[in-house]
């Protein structure tokens, strides 16, 4: 799936366990992105989701690629 129909593949599926059974995939698709724009439509998908922990891991990773 392309990083730019992560958020809208959320929204569509309305299915937040299944997701967050494989938000690992989420977060390497954040930490391995080198497209800033990419790493914003995901997390954009990730707040989707409503898991504070997530979402923290998700930022550390956006700042780690800003850096």
């Amino acid at each position: 799936m392309d990083d730019l129909s992560v958020d809208d593949f959320i929204s569509k599926l309305k299915d937040n366990t299944l997701i967050l059974q494989n938000k690992d995939v989420l977060l390497d698709r954040l930490k391995n992105n080198e497209s800033a724009y990419g790493i914003l439509i995901i997390m954009n998908g990730v707040k989707m989701l409503n898991d504070k922990n997530l979402f923290d891991e998700g930022g550390c990773y956006c700042c780690q690629q800003k850096n």
